[in-house]
């Protein structure tokens, strides 16, 4: 059984081998340093992506219904179960619509690299380019669904959407790659070669990663 006496003796002898292995106790004291400040940094970097996640969700609401044709995020080759599955129409979603308890239904189709989170056109406004933008076609009751809203401008409504208008909303990013600090309202972009005319442009939506969200274009839906 151990003595007081001995705690101090312990003591001595580890002092006595630190002292006497001075570049192996500093090498060893780093990795712990070096270890901990590791393990904090990946909890710091994790608590804040979770805290975003909630964030994003909670600023969408809790009562959104999302319906894919196939997985947004699929790896490897899809399964036969899924090349064979019926696609979603835009009827479909006026079914859905007719629902009870269903407030609003928008059906879309985004241009984009899903695998990188990035989109695929090029914009040009006079001497400038945004690249990498997502275009997306969306009914007019988007706004409903997800909450909008617009920094300056309107949104497109329903009968932008029947005329097949060729009016835009931009993203934040967007707006501010081909504008910088002058406004877009009633401008005129070019997407490979095709005119719209911009009606609004969407206030700066907070995401779980910081690239990406706001380089997008809205049109009116076909």
């Amino acid at each position: 059984m151990m003595q007081r006496r001995d705690y101090g003796e312990i003591v001595q002898m580890a002092l006595d081998t630190i002292r006497s292995n001075k570049l192996r106790s500093g090498l060893t004291i780093l990795g712990i340093v070096i270890g901990v400040a590791v393990v904090i940094g990946i909890s710091s970097v994790v608590r804040g992506l979770n805290d975003n996640v909630r964030q994003v969700i909670s600023s969408m609401g809790s009562n959104i219904v999302f319906a894919f044709h196939i997985q947004p995020f699929t790896f490897g080759r899809p399964t036969e179960e899924m090349r064979t599955r019926k696609e979603l129409t835009f009827e479909d979603a006026l079914a859905i619509r007719d629902l009870p308890h269903v407030k609003a239904v928008t059906a879309g189709i985004r241009y984009f690299k899903p695998e990188f989170g990035t989109g695929t056109y090029e914009v040009k406004y006079g001497g400038r380019k945004a690249k990498s933008v997502i275009l997306e076609g969306d009914m007019a009751s988007v706004k409903d669904v997800f909450d909008m809203t617009m920094a300056e401008g309107r949104w497109f409504n329903e009968v932008d959407d029947e005329h097949h208008s060729p009016v835009i909303v931009l993203g934040s990013e967007t707006a501010d790659e081909l504008f910088a600090n002058r406004s877009a309202l009633g401008t005129e972009i070019n997407i490979e070669g095709q005119t719209f005319t911009v009606i609004g442009v969407a206030e700066k939506r907070k995401s779980v990663f910081a690239g990406g969200k706001n380089r997008w274009m809205r049109f009116a839906n076909c």
